[in-house]
């Protein structure tokens, strides 16, 4: 009879979460259930106003390539929006950020976590700044709230 513990167990994505995981003790875990920084490589494309893809060439190419960020704190109008009002806001959130990334000399991603949709979640800094307040002094997101219901079409 075979143990269930056995390697065999795992399957791929198993050994994948695991390499994950191991990948992450250089990061260095921070309070909670964070982790420190890293840089971004590569901004593949710009989802919508607080989401975007990228390459992390620092991660290995199971976890660092083709990766979804969403930015911490923050939301955004949704493009499939409720209202006309808000889907020109979402464009005009969508544009915004990726001339943003795409002009920035640096791109970190400090006190990541693990959102949904097997995405990263962090603190969004391009050239020194946070891309997270640019936004919501810009008035193109609003605080984050668990409960969603931001109010674009009001």
């Amino acid at each position: 009879m075979k143990s269930s513990t056995s390697h065999k167990s795992l399957r791929p994505f198993g050994w994948c979460f695991v390499l994950f995981l191991i990948s992450t003790q250089s990061w260095g875990q921070e309070a909670g259930s964070s982790y420190g920084a890293v840089s971004v490589s590569r901004v593949i494309r710009v989802i919508d106003g607080d989401t975007f893809v990228v390459d992390i060439d620092e991660f290995p190419d199971l976890i660092g390539k083709h990766i979804s960020v969403r930015v911490n704190g923050i939301d955004t109008p949704e493009l499939r929006g409720k209202c006309e009002r808000e889907k020109d806001l979402a464009v005009k959130a969508k544009e915004r950020v990726d001339v943003l990334l795409r002009t920035a000399d640096t791109i970190v991603l400090e006190n990541l976590s693990r959102g949904s949709f097997f995405r990263i979640v962090a603190d969004i800094i391009i050239d020194g700044v946070s891309l997270g307040e640019i936004i919501l002094n810009e008035s193109l997101a609003t605080p984050y709230r668990p409960s969603g219901g931001s109010s674009w079409c009001a």
